[in-house]
């Protein structure tokens, strides 16, 4: 749109964001990311406007968009010996979790496993808003689907269930989980940033 300072579309996410911008009136510029998740281009189209509004010239913009590798547990690619890991593991609301379930779906890979953290401070929607997550994840038919933390215990679905992060490791221990890709999206209170080392 032309009113737009930035403009941009997601051109391919497979597993990485890939996108183009312009500004008005100025070139398309491509740009191959290191962020999981189509739901990302948001943000790095506000981080190209807050660039060039602050005197950043569009190829500097996209070379820092490129540069960036994430490693706080957002959006995260994690390689293991044994699996590929998608780490989203420090916040969790409805949108974020849909956006990251839908964008994981929709992902080329095989043998995909979800272990998913319980949204946190939902007050009298919660019940209603993790129910809407496990009638998603029965629609999506992922391979395996691991539900971390009392919000889930109520809800009746095939899914296994965890009261908490240590669990969750002694399934880990016991079950040894190998040549998935699991994505591991949860609230910070939950603690699934502790699983990657493990899987």
């Amino acid at each position: 749109a032309p009113d737009l300072y930035v403009c941009g579309h997601v051109t391919d996410c497979s597993p990485f964001l890939n996108f183009e911008w312009h500004s008005q009136n100025g070139p398309i510029h491509r740009v191959e990311t290191h962020l999981i998740g189509s739901y990302n281009v948001f943000n790095m189209l506000a981080a190209a406007t807050i660039g060039l509004w602050f005197g950043v010239g569009e190829e500097q913009v996209c070379h820092a968009l490129a540069s960036y590798v994430p490693s706080n547990n957002r959006s995260e690619l994690v390689v293991t010996a044994r699996n590929r890991l998608i780490v989203d593991a420090y916040n969790a609301n409805p949108t974020s979790m849909r956006a990251a379930l839908e964008n994981f779906r929709d992902m080329k890979a095989d043998h995909k496993m979800c272990i998913l953290g319980m949204m946190g401070e939902l007050g009298a929607v919660s019940r209603e808003e993790h129910q809407k997550i496990v009638d998603f994840l029965r629609a999506a038919a992922f391979e395996e689907v691991w539900l971390v933390g009392g919000e889930f215990e109520a809800i009746d679905c095939p899914f296994r269930k965890f009261k908490d992060v240590e669990e969750v490791k002694a399934a880990i221990a016991a079950d040894r989980p190998t040549g998935k890709t699991i994505l591991v999206k949860g609230s910070n209170s939950t603690k699934l940033f502790q699983l990657p080392e493990l899987l």
